[in-house]
């Protein structure tokens, strides 16, 4: 079961039966990447606190799980950042998850 994560959906988008070994690895990669890339940032200068909440987007995205409290981690952090950026990302993955566990109807 793997919650209608990110890396569900697009694996679905691309035909694949969802979250599979491949998958996982490519999230897994995918999160490596970016949290050297936002230690390197932090390391030259950049603002910690909105690279905690990228790193928190982060994090949520390259889950194969996305439960409701994951949504709300980099929300402090966007909250508290001048980056509007990483506060519209959050806010959509908020978005996100809320479309994700509307019930949808069928007849």
């Amino acid at each position: 079961m793997d919650y209608n994560s990110v890396p569900k959906e697009l694996a679905l988008l691309f035909g694949l039966p969802g979250v599979t070994p491949g998958v996982r690895t490519a999230a897994t990669v995918a999160l490596a990447l970016a949290l050297v890339w936002i230690a390197v940032r932090v390391w030259r200068g950049a603002d910690w606190v909105a690279a905690c909440g990228w790193a928190m987007v982060a994090v949520v995205t390259t889950a194969t799980w996305f439960l409701a409290w994951y949504a709300v981690w980099p929300l402090a952090f966007a909250a508290v950042s001048r980056d509007r950026r990483l506060l519209i990302t959050t806010l959509g993955l908020q978005a996100f998850f809320v479309v994700n566990h509307i019930p949808h109807f069928t007849y």
